[in-house]
């Protein structure tokens, strides 16, 4: 990508092909295979247990002082299931703080093309890369895309060197132009 300033948004174009006689469903994906995507899925699934397993042994402790809290027992349950279904449907599309890809996903007719947009706009003055992998069906593997970019900071420069501005007072305000 162009280097661009904090603030600022680039773009670039690239155009996805299907020289096939079947239509082709397109995913831009976080992970290059479906299996580390089980496996972060898994890091997540660990997490959550975790996470519902000190909320629970917190709200059991409180439990035994104020006994109309157990009702919340079952609320936090279905909250958590609730988390671990969302965790299990997650499909891990591409997403990304400073890049971005549109359309995600889409489907691509028999000897037709599409063109996809990409775009970046940094947060901060620093170099950024991340990989996007684009799943089609019918391929056996998905295809990398390297994104990278330049975040630029602010360009300042003063019209003069120096300005003398005498003595200066304690509680006298001045004003400089």
């Amino acid at each position: 990508m162009e280097s661009t300033y904090i603030g600022l948004c680039s773009q670039r174009t690239l155009t996805l092909h299907n020289r096939t006689d079947i239509v082709s469903h397109f995913e831009w994906k976080l992970k290059s295979t479906v299996d580390e995507e089980e496996l972060h899925r898994d890091i997540i699934k660990q997490e959550l247990s975790d996470e519902e397993a000190s909320s629970k042994r917190s709200l059991l402790d409180r439990c035994v002082h104020n006994p109309y809290l157990r009702d919340r027992v079952s609320i936090l349950d279905h909250n958590f299931d609730k988390r671990k279904a969302l965790i299990n449907n997650e499909r891990f599309l591409f997403y990304d703080d400073v890049f971005s890809i549109d359309p995600v996903e889409g489907e691509l007719w028999p000897h037709s093309q599409i063109d996809v947009t990409i775009s970046f706009q940094p947060e901060k003055a620093k170099n950024y890369s991340s990989v996007a992998y684009c799943d089609v069906t019918g391929r056996e593997s998905r295809l990398p895309l390297r994104l990278k970019g330049e975040g630029l900071g602010p360009k300042l420069r003063f019209s003069f060197d120096s300005l003398d501005i005498q003595n200066i007072f304690v509680n006298s305000a001045h004003a400089y132009e």
